[in-house]
């Protein structure tokens, strides 16, 4: 445990990362921003040492389903209190909202 100040905190050490945008960061063996040819040429590398072909390695990665963020059109006057409905709405019917930058409802089953 490592502290800001007074304040506790964790450090988590991520040596490869990845965006829903197709950025791809390294944090090994290079200055730690995204680099395509970079990225390319570590598939390239990791490929070359492995008998198994590139669908092979993915084979036994997780599937994770993705959405892309809704964005309806709102004035800019009335968007406060339109996401405040939404929030309240969903909450009073007991799903789970998250609030961070507009609402995010948690539906059972995704």
């Amino acid at each position: 445990m490592r502290y800001i100040g007074r304040y506790p905190f964790k450090v988590f050490i991520n040596l490869f990362t990845g965006k829903m945008s197709g950025h791809f960061f390294f944090a090994d063996e290079y200055y730690g921003y995204d680099d395509a040819l970079y990225t390319a040429a570590r598939l390239l590398r990791l490929l070359s040492r492995e008998e198994r072909p590139l669908s092979g390695l993915l084979a036994s990665v997780p599937r994770y389903c993705a959405t892309p963020e809704t964005r309806i059109p709102c004035a800019d006057e009335c968007k406060a209190e339109v996401v405040s409905g939404v929030i309240e709405y969903f909450r009073q019917k007991g799903y789970e909202v998250i609030d961070v930058d507009g609402a995010r409802v948690i539906f059972p089953g995704g």
